[in-house]
């Protein structure tokens, strides 16, 4: 077995390997997986662990680059996606090597903590010492439609950035676990593959004063982020436009006035679940108890990991859906 850095001129064959095991109906998405790479500014070679074997890549693991606000420090987390194996491979322990792997890679290569998302459910990451971390959900069902309100529009990177940096600045990094994010971020090619960038946003007197950021199905309309300061009541209208006689559902906060919103407008109340596909890992103990000072980190990995993580990130963590790799 061979674990290594992908190189240039495996990019497309890496790209195919992702469209036959994650959208095998889907001839065409392996630009989606080629985008990822060519469009993501902070992306090299070495942020693509690969197995060799028989004369091609079997197995892949990705590394997306993610700076996170804790405790009024800015950690480096390493996030893990995409970990994968050829049909025809599986059952040799190749995800296990390559998350080893990875794990020895953030270390070198100066990160704070591994973070992933898991759609296999946690057993898997837990047996090698990653926590889930429960996030909040919520939903309404079927929500009818009403008119779309004046005051609300859609947004545009290309006019919009930066205000929807400022709120985002000053509203969306309140939270334990927000991700930092510069322009690339919001621009770049994932982003522009994942919908990053705000759908709606509510202006007054030609200032923006909040935003949501949706996804929509045939069957559900997804909230992703909302962030502002003012505007939410019109903001919740457009969003329930927008569903009409579909599932409204998100994951925001359990205190969010846009969640608060949308019960007024629906006149019912949100059914609140948890999701624990997020986990974590800590990587590099001394950097982390220097970031965040010894009174919440120790310069050790901990007896108990999970208990760290709890304390750390306090009662109400959140990692905004937009920010999922």
């Amino acid at each position: 077995m061979m674990i290594r850095a992908a190189r240039e001129a495996e990019i497309a064959e890496i790209a195919e390997l992702q469209r036959l095991v994650f959208r095998p109906h889907e001839p065409d998405a392996a630009q989606r997986y080629l985008t990822y790479v060519k469009g993501d500014p902070n992306y090299t070679l070495d942020h693509s662990r690969v197995i060799f074997a028989d004369g091609r890549i079997v197995a892949h693991l990705r590394i997306w680059d993610r700076a996170l606000h804790v405790r009024g420090a800015e950690l480096l987390a390493a996030g893990i996606g995409s970990l994968c194996t050829h049909p025809d491979y599986r059952g040799r322990g190749y995800a296990k090597a390559l998350m080893r792997d990875s794990e020895e890679y953030f270390f070198a290569a100066g990160y704070d903590m591994g973070l992933l998302f898991s759609i296999i459910g946690t057993p898997f990451y837990q047996v090698q010492g990653w926590v889930p971390i429960p996030l909040p959900t919520f939903a309404f069902g079927k929500v009818s439609t009403c008119p779309r309100p004046e005051g609300v529009r859609r947004l545009d990177a290309t006019q919009d950035l930066e205000d929807v940096k400022a709120l985002y600045q000053a509203h969306g990094l309140i939270y334990e676990c927000a991700v930092l994010r510069d322009n690339d971020y919001w621009t770049d090619g994932p982003a522009q593959v994942r919908g990053t960038f705000p759908t709606w946003g509510a202006v007054r007197e030609g200032q923006l004063t909040a935003y949501a950021t949706v996804e929509s199905d045939d069957e559900e309309v997804w909230i992703k982020e909302a962030c502002g300061a003012d505007g939410y009541e019109k903001l919740a209208q457009a969003v329930l436009a927008e569903a009409s006689d579909r599932k409204l559902a998100g994951s925001l906060p359990r205190d969010h006035d846009f969640v608060r919103a949308l019960e007024a407008q629906t006149g019912t109340t949100a059914a609140w679940d948890i999701h624990d596909e997020m986990m974590v890992k800590g990587v590099n103990w001394p950097a982390l108890q220097d970031k965040v000072g010894a009174e919440f980190a120790p310069d050790e990995p901990p007896a108990n990991e999970a208990a760290f993580w709890r304390g750390l990130l306090g009662d109400k963590p959140f990692y905004s859906w937009a920010d999922i790799f």
